[in-house]
């Protein structure tokens, strides 16, 4: 069944939704057009192979329980071994970043065809991931700058698209330290798309992000600014930034000396910007979400003749901070306002981590470690496409645990629910429940059990 634009999602049956959803997107001639197929004689296409791992994911398990003898997961998805998934997720000639983009500017098109749109942002972060061992492809020894301490694995940079109400994961790249402790492999064709994402590893981030950016120019993706923290920005930067097409909006490093900046003739630092605004203005006292802020802006020029708007935050207990934009034509408020959109890659990261589980692969390889992360990110832009479709007021976590029924037994919580039932009833009988008791309750059990399915429908409906 291949759904309508006008079908409501969650009128359909609940136990194959996901599925339902990736067909109504076409998620099958995506994979097709981006070269996924399946050589051999086998049963399964590559588009099954893909929902299948899916099905791991979302029930928080791992690989093995698709061939394991389980009541965790459906039959039909057990059919196949082992070898199959491991081969198609080490196959390094799969377009991973070609399917992801193509999922998510779909996603992204229909979300901006819903009405009450505010403006979108680009946004870019990144996140550790730490792997122990030493077989780990590309495994290195790196600095988190937000712990402030080292670790062994990987870093993920993450390129999404947001317009406050959601998050759309876009593109990523996973970047490796100086000091490796495992290199790649040698083994590898340098030609294929597993060989191009292996050179790009060994990139600084910030080049990493331009290309990120110039793939999106490519696309027509358009967005209002590209939004990120102290860590990018730096001067040079934000100039490539702009020259690709993009504004940029961010954070900046209040005590970092190479924002100097030349306001009436004179070069100040941020911090003697700062006081001098504090002994010349009056702040003005917005609110901003939940925190109550007094601002001040002024539009200065650095010292490479970048011309920005700065935003001064007095905040409590003498702590103040400084945002910047290209687009000096924007007022406070709308600078302010866009860069709190930065925090929805934030919940993305935890969402990733806590349902998804990000960064948990086993496999040393670093082709499985494309395949599953790209896997986890079409997932969560699947979601955000079904929440933001249905104006659904549950949030994110709880519609991912309501879809693991999806993948689940269906004959598994009726024979739970049997058991307690059984349990239940002989404690009434020890506590004195007399015959007639005992078939009322024994009777409305029978009743629960055998239209459980059907109740658990009408319960996700009702909430």
């Amino acid at each position: 069944m291949i759904l309508t634009e006008e079908q409501d999602l969650w009128q359909m049956d609940g136990s194959r939704l996901f599925k339902n959803v990736l067909k109504q997107i076409g998620f099958g001639r995506m994979a097709v057009y981006c070269g996924f197929f399946k050589r051999g004689s086998g049963l399964m296409s590559a588009t099954l192979i893909i929902y299948r791992i899916m099905a791991s994911i979302i029930v928080q398990k791992p690989l093995r329980v698709l061939w394991e003898n389980t009541d965790r997961i459906d039959p039909d998805l057990k059919t196949s071994g082992k070898d199959s998934y491991y081969r198609f997720l080490k196959n390094s000639r799969l377009n991973w970043r070609g399917l992801l983009k193509r999922v998510s500017m779909l996603v992204i098109q229909k979300i901006t065809a819903l009405p009450h749109q505010s403006r979108p942002v680009l946004i870019i972060d990144d996140t550790p991931i730490h792997r122990t061992g030493k077989t780990h492809e590309g495994m290195s020894r790196l600095f988190d700058h937000t712990e402030h301490q080292y670790y062994t694995g990987h870093e993920q940079l993450h390129l999404g698209w947001s317009d406050g109400n959601g998050y759309i994961p876009v593109d990523f790249c996973i970047k490796s330290g100086k000091d490796l402790i495992n290199g790649m492999d040698p083994e590898k064709d340098g030609r294929t798309q597993g060989g191009i994402r292996r050179r790009e590893c060994s990139l600084i981030k910030p080049e990493q992000c331009l290309q990120m950016l110039k793939r999106c120019i490519e696309q027509g993706l358009d967005v209002s600014a590209v939004v990120f923290d102290t860590w990018f920005s730096k001067p040079k930067f934000l100039i490539a930034v702009t020259q690709i097409g993009y504004d940029v909006v961010c954070h900046l490093p209040t005590g970092d000396r190479i924002w100097r900046v030349n306001y009436n003739g004179h070069s100040y630092t941020l911090k003697n910007m700062y006081r001098k605004l504090t002994n010349e203005r009056d702040f003005v006292r917005i609110q901003i979400g939940n925190i109550d802020q007094k601002i001040a802006s002024v539009v200065v020029t650095h010292q490479n003749g970048l011309r920005l708007k700065l935003v001064f935050c007095k905040l409590k207990n003498k702590v103040w901070n400084v945002y910047a934009a290209t687009d000096i034509e924007l007022d406070d408020r709308t600078i302010l306002e866009t860069y709190a959109k930065r925090w929805k890659i934030e919940s993305f990261f935890k969402f990733s981590r806590q349902h998804l589980r990000l960064g948990k692969e086993q496999s040393p390889d670093l082709d499985v470690q494309i395949a599953m992360t790209t896997i986890r990110m079409i997932i969560f832009a699947v979601l955000n496409w079904i929440h933001r479709q249905n104006n659904d007021d549950r949030t994110l976590g709880i519609l991912f645990s309501d879809l693991e029924n999806e993948f689940s037994n269906p004959n598994m919580d009726p024979i739970i629910l049997e058991r307690i039932f059984q349990m239940a009833l002989t404690v009434f009988g020890v506590i004195g429940f007399c015959g007639s008791q005992l078939e009322l309750v024994s009777n409305t059990f029978r009743f629960i059990s055998d239209n459980f399915r059907t109740l658990r429908l009408c319960s996700a409906e009702l909430r």
